[in-house]
């Protein structure tokens, strides 16, 4: 794979970097130039969705960058990056039983809000250039097509969850978001939503969430948050697992 560094390889040399020595999460990565499959992928994502040009993205991939290999559903590793460009780019594959089921994860900057001015800042991308200026993080999911075309297929294997009028009731405007925090670990995705604050309009640090509603089954609360399930790849498709008392997919 050509990396120009890994620890286990180095263990008597210090990181090369402060981004080789490890984020939240990749822990102890190698650096070097990406894996082709996840830089191909980078590569054909369309600017108007990802709001960085392919001129930017090209240059990204020239760059040595951290990235793990983890087991996966087949006899090929899987590889998760996180891409050094402002607030990050992460790409994950999974790769399928055979490789034509094998599919991609991308989180960047896919949600422009120039035209979302009540829309919080926090964690934005400020882009310099192209036809968004800030945009916000999101998740995509890409497959390739018999037609060796990249196709968006986010909601066919993620679709959000369906809430009860309880649970919108109780979650923060525009808090539902994809957990990727076990990527590096396991093939495991989870989605998750903050509960609303008891001081709205207070900063992030002085956020205190409201108490759960009554009803609501204690598995799904995770510090603050709402938890809707494990989403688990098995080599074809993201399967899901709902949580156990001890927080952990059944």
């Amino acid at each position: 794979m050509q990396a120009q560094w890994c620890p286990d390889a180095n263990r008597d040399s210090p990181p090369p970097s402060e981004r080789a020595a490890g984020t939240a999460l990749l822990h102890k990565p190698c650096l070097g130039l990406l894996p082709q499959n996840l830089g191909r992928v980078l590569l054909a994502i369309p600017e108007s969705a990802i709001h960085i040009s392919q001129q930017t993205r090209s240059q990204l991939l020239r760059e040595p960058q951290p990235y793990l290999a983890v087991k996966g559903r087949s006899d090929r590793p899987d590889f998760i990056t996180t891409v050094d460009f402002l607030e990050g780019i992460t790409l994950r594959s999974f790769e399928g039983t055979t490789p034509a089921d094998t599919v991609y994860l991308v989180e960047g900057p896919f949600r422009c809000i120039d035209d979302a001015p009540l829309v919080p800042r926090e964690g934005e991308y400020v882009l310099a250039a192209g036809s968004c200026r800030s945009a916000l993080t999101d998740t995509r999911l890409y497959k390739w097509s018999s037609g060796d075309a990249l196709a968006d297929v986010t909601a066919e294997y993620l679709p959000a969850p369906r809430l009860s009028a309880t649970e919108q009731a109780a979650l923060a405007p525009d808090s539902l978001r994809m957990d990727l925090t076990q990527l590096s670990q396991a093939p495991v995705l989870r989605w998750s939503a903050l509960l609303k604050s008891r001081h709205p309009g207070a900063t992030p640090d002085d956020y205190t969430p409201i108490d759960m509603p009554a009803g609501m089954h204690t598995s799904r609360q995770l510090q603050g948050t709402l938890h809707f399930g494990y989403r688990v790849w098995d080599g074809a498709a993201f399967e899901h697992e709902p949580r156990s008392e001890s927080g952990e997919p059944k």
